[in-house]
């Protein structure tokens, strides 16, 4: 016996008691990617509504930065303290 063995190398004679057993956790096995899309899924409408989010944001201060009154303002210096 090798002094060093990964966890997932050890053998249990008695998980399954059946074949049907094992097919019904191989099965599981396989099917196991096509649920793990469903958290993909919500991260990616999550990225979404942070873009949509702060592309509103944007086009807000862009909005606000185009009005005469700003643009007065930010092309006259101010020398009060």
């Amino acid at each position: 016996m090798p002094l060093f063995r990964a966890p997932s190398a050890r053998i249990r004679n008695d998980r399954y008691r059946t074949a049907h057993e094992m097919r019904e956790a191989l099965e599981a096995a396989l099917r196991e990617p096509e649920v793990s899309h469903a958290p993909r899924a919500g991260k990616l409408a999550a990225r979404g509504l942070a873009s949509v989010i702060a592309l509103s944001v944007l086009g807000l201060v862009g909005m606000v930065a185009t009005r005469p009154v700003v643009k007065d303002k930010r092309s006259r210096p101010s020398l009060q303290f």
